[in-house]
C-alpha cells in the first residue's frame, strides 16, 4: 500500500472516529458536518471527499464493529475450521458488550431517515450469517463436519440464537451478562447443535 492510500484511510477513520465519538457526546441530531471536521482538523471538503452526507457516514458508524470482527476473523485463516468458528463466535459475544447499546442507537436513527443507499447497509444477521456459514461449509469441506450437515439452517439457528442475546441486552444492559451467556452458548453450540455431524468426537 502506497504512502497517499495509507493517508486516506487513515483520514477517513480519524473522521469516523470523531463522528462516533460526538455522536455519543451530543447526540447524531446535534453533531454537525462542522463538528466533525473541526474535531479532526481537516476542511469541510475532506469530509465530502469520504462521505456523500451526514447520513451516509451514518450507516459506516453502524459498519465499524462488524469492519473490527471481520479483520479478527480474517487473522484465524488456516486453522481448523470449527477452531475458527469458536473464535469467531467469542469475538461476536465481545463485540456485543462493547458495542451493542450505543451500536442500536445507531442503527435505529438509520430507518429514520431517508436516501441512504441500500448497498452500504448490510444487516447485522446477514453479516454475521455470513461468516458463520463460511466457517460452516468450510468444516464440511475439509472433513471436519459430516457432508450432510445442514449448512443453510444451522448458520440462520446460530446468528438468530445470537442476535437473539443481542437484542435481550439491550433491553436489560444491567441484568444481563453476556461474557457469561456466551461461556454457556459457545459449548452448547457444539455439545447439541453440531454434535451429531461431528466426525471425530
Amino acid at each position: 500500500m502506497n504512502k497517499r492510500k495509507q493517508q486516506a484511510i487513515e483520514t477517513k477513520q480519524r473522521l469516523l472516529d470523531a463522528a462516533d465519538a460526538l455522536v455519543k457526546e451530543k447526540g447524531f441530531d446535534d453533531m454537525s458536518v462542522d463538528d466533525i471536521v473541526t474535531a479532526c482538523g481537516v476542511a469541510k471538503g475532506t469530509f465530502y471527499h469520504y462521505f456523500e452526507s451526514k447520513a451516509d457516514l451514518l450507516v459506516y458508524l453502524t459498519r465499524a464493529p462488524y469492519d473490527e470482527l471481520k479483520r479478527k476473523f480474517a487473522a484465524t485463516e488456516g486453522k481448523p475450521y470449527l477452531e475458527r468458528l469458536r473464535a469467531f463466535m467469542r469475538e461476536w459475544f465481545r463485540m456485543v458488550e462493547k458495542y451493542n447499546l450505543h451500536f442500536t442507537v445507531l442503527q435505529n436513527r438509520i430507518t429514520l431517515l431517508q436516501g441512504i443507499p441500500q448497498t452500504r447497509s448490510q444487516s447485522q444477521i446477514d453479516q454475521g450469517r455470513a461468516m458463520l456459514l463460511h466457517c460452516l461449509k468450510g468444516a464440511v469441506q475439509s472433513g471436519e463436519l459430516r457432508a450432510d450437515t445442514p449448512v443453510e439452517t444451522v448458520s440462520l439457528a446460530l446468528i438468530f440464537s445470537m442476535q437473539g442475546s443481542a437484542v435481550y441486552q439491550t433491553q436489560n444492559p444491567e441484568s444481563f451478562d453476556v461474557a457469561a451467556w456466551s461461556a454457556d452458548f459457545i459449548p452448547l453450540v457444539f455439545d447439541s447443535i453440531l454434535s451429531p455431524y461431528l466426525t471425530q468426537t
